[in-house]
C-alpha cells in the first residue's frame, strides 16, 4: 500500500501553490500526476523524501508557468467560442421575437439559425472539454449525453421547417434519452458521480451559465407569449421558445439531482421512483412537440412528473421554509392546470387558473427559489408550463 498520507499530500500541494498555480483544473491535474509519480517511486524502495527529490529533480525550470499560461490560453480560446456560439443563440432568439412581433419575414430562419448556434456551442464545448481533461473517466456517456440532446434540438429544427420524417426523428430522440436517462441513473450509482467523472465536473463548472441562458430563454418566451396573447398574434414561436425552456430546464434538473441524489440511490423504491420521474418527464416535458398523444395522457405524467419532482426537492432540502412554500405553490396551480386540461371544472374557473395574478404567483415563487439551484431550475418548467397553455 503506498498511497500518500495527508501531510505529503500537503507538501505537494505547498510546492503547486509556490509554482503560482491558479487554474483549478491544472492544479488538480499536476496534483494527481505529482503523486502518482512519488508513488512509483516509493513502490520502487525509495523513501518519501527520496521520491520527493526524484520527481521534482525531473521537472523543467519553469515548465509549471509555462504550461498554465499555454493551457490557460488553449481554454479560454475554446471556452471563449463557445460562449460565442451561446450569445449569439440568445441574440438570435430576440430577434426571431422582434421579427414576429413586426411580422417580418424570416422569423423561421432566424428561429434555425439559433438552434443551429445552440448545437455549435454544445459541440464546441464538448469537444473542447474532452481534450482539456483527458484523464478523466466518461467521456463515452458525456458524447452520448450531448448527442442526445443534439438529436433533440435537430428534431425541433425539422419540425420547425414542416421536414419529412420530423415524427419519426422526434420518436428517435425521445427513445434514445428515454434509455438514455436510467442508463444514467445506473451509471452514477455505480460511483462515477464525482468530480472525477468529466460529465458531471464540465456540467458543475458551467452551471451557472446555463441556468443565466434557461433564465434568458424564459424570459424571452414570456415576453413573446404576452405579447402575442395580447394582440392575437399566431403563437406558435413562443410556444416553441418555450418548450426549448421546458426542455433545458429539465435536462438541468436532473443532472442537478444526478449529482446530488445519484450516491445515494441504494433501494429498489428509489430506483422505481426516479424511473417514474424519468417516464414523466420524457413523456410529457421534452416530446410537447409531437402533439399526437391524447392530451389527456399528456396531462397525466406532467402531474405525475411535477409531484414527484417537487416531493424530491423537499427532502433534498429537509422541508426548509422556502422550498416547503414554492412547492406549494406550484402544486396548486399544477393540481388547477390538470383539472382544467381534464375539463374537470367549467370555464370561469379555466379563466381563473390562466390569468395574469396566477403567472405573477409562479414567476414569484420562481424569484424565491433563486438560492436552491433545483428548485430554481424545477420552478423553470412550472412557469414555462403555465405560459404555454396560456
Amino acid at each position: 500500500m503506498n498511497s500518500l498520507n495527508q501531510q505529503q499530500r500537503a507538501i505537494i500541494e505547498g510546492y503547486l501553490d509556490e509554482q503560482g498555480f491558479t487554474f483549478l483544473p491544472l492544479r488538480n491535474e499536476m496534483l494527481d500526476h505529482l503523486m502518482s509519480d512519488i508513488e512509483s517511486h516509493i513502490r520502487r524502495g525509495h523513501t518519501f523524501e527520496e521520491a520527493w527529490q526524484l520527481t521534482v529533480g525531473e521537472i523543467p525550470s519553469g515548465h509549471f508557468k509555462n504550461l498554465q499560461t499555454e493551457t490557460m490560453e488553449a481554454t479560454n480560446k475554446r471556452f471563449n467560442l463557445a460562449r460565442s456560439f451561446a450569445l449569439l443563440s440568445l441574440s438570435l432568439l430576440l430577434a426571431t421575437s422582434l421579427f414576429k412581433l413586426m411580422h417580418w419575414q424570416y422569423a423561421k430562419m432566424l428561429l434555425m439559425a439559433s438552434l443551429g448556434a445552440i448545437i455549435t456551442a454544445l459541440i464546441v464545448s464538448t469537444i473542447s472539454g474532452i481534450s482539456l481533461h483527458k484523464q478523466r473517466k466518461g467521456r463515452g456517456m458525456l458524447i452520448v449525453t450531448v448527442a442526445g440532446i443534439v438529436l433533440l434540438l435537430a428534431s425541433w429544427c425539422m419540425r420547425i421547417l414542416h421536414l419529412p420524417g420530423t415524427s419519426l426523428f422526434s420518436l428517435l430522440s425521445t427513445t434514445l434519452l428515454l434509455v438514455l436517462f436510467p442508463a444514467l441513473i445506473i451509471y452514477f450509482r455505480a460511483g462515477s458521480s464525482d468530480d472525477s467523472n468529466i460529465l458531471m465536473y464540465l456540467h458543475e463548472k458551467h452551471t451557472p451559465g446555463i441556468n443565466r441562458f434557461l433564465l434568458i430563454l424564459l424570459a424571452i418566451g414570456l415576453i413573446l407569449k404576452l405579447v402575442s396573447v395580447s394582440l392575437a398574434y399566431e403563437v406558435g414561436i413562443p410556444n416553441v421558445l418555450l418548450g426549448l425552456a421546458i426542455g433545458g430546464s429539465g435536462l438541468q434538473f436532473f443532472a442537478l439531482h444526478w449529482h446530488q441524489r445519484a450516491s445515494k440511490v441504494t433501494s429498489m423504491r428509489d430506483y422505481a421512483i426516479t424511473f417514474m420521474l424519468v417516464v414523466g418527464f420524457v413523456a410529457f416535458t421534452i416530446p410537447i412537440l409531437p402533439y399526437s398523444q391524447p392530451l389527456s395522457l399528456k396531462v397525466v405524467v406532467a402531474t405525475i412528473f411535477y409531484l414527484i419532482a417537487g416531493a424530491m426537492i423537499l427532502r433534498e432540502s429537509n422541508r426548509r421554509a422556502i422550498p416547503l412554500a414554492v412547492v406549494a405553490v406550484s402544486w396548486v396551480y399544477i393540481l388547477a392546470w390538470a383539472a382544467a386540461s381534464l375539463e374537470w371544472v367549467d370555464t370561469t374557473m379555466k379563466e381563473a387558473i390562466f390569468s395574469l395574478p396566477v403567472l405573477v404567483m409562479l414567476v414569484g415563487a420562481l424569484v424565491a427559489s433563486r438560492q436552491y439551484r433545483t428548485l430554481m431550475t424545477y420552478m423553470m418548467i412550472v412557469v414555462a408550463n403555465f405560459l404555454l397553455f396560456y
